[in-house]
């Protein structure tokens, strides 16, 4: 197994690692915080973050797939576009589950008298849908490149 190969593998196993870390933690802080009432906003918050994070560990499976099939001759366009979707699929994901992260925003934002919380929340929202724009361009112009070199 080569060196790249394995720093590949190191590197998809730490950030889904870190991605589960980052859940467990923000978690760990909603449950044992002060004034915890388990209300509504805070269940969909934990469950929009477990979510975001086994979705994100998804896309990076993907990604890990992607990097295997790179170095392959010929270049595999189908299985290629099937892994894009995939990603493509996990980002639409999380794009709805950050949609989870509102309600809590929006009553911090109200008790809190700064509404600028709701705007980084929504802000945050709208990351994963550039990011499909992104990642879909991306696949177009390698796809594109492998058509015009065959």
């Amino acid at each position: 197994m080569s060196f790249k190969s394995t720093l590949t593998k190191l590197s998809v196993l730490l950030l889904s690692c870190f991605f589960l870390l980052i859940a467990i933690l923000v978690t760990i802080q909603l449950i044992t915080g002060p004034g915890v009432n388990y209300s509504f906003q805070q269940i969909l918050f934990i469950a929009a973050i477990y979510i975001c994070s086994f979705s994100a560990i998804g896309a990076t499976c993907s990604l890990f797939q992607i990097a295997k099939i790179a170095t392959e001759e010929p270049f595999p366009t189908a299985k290629f576009a099937r892994l894009i979707n995939h990603i493509k699929l996990a980002l639409f994901v999380i794009f709805i589950a950050f949609l989870g992260f509102l309600p809590l925003c929006y009553t911090n934002a109200k008790d809190s008298g700064a509404p600028g919380i709701l705007l980084i929340g929504t802000a945050l929202d709208i990351i994963p849908l550039g990011l499909i724009g992104l990642v879909q361009l991306f696949s177009d112009i390698i796809i594109n490149n492998d058509k015009s070199n065959h």
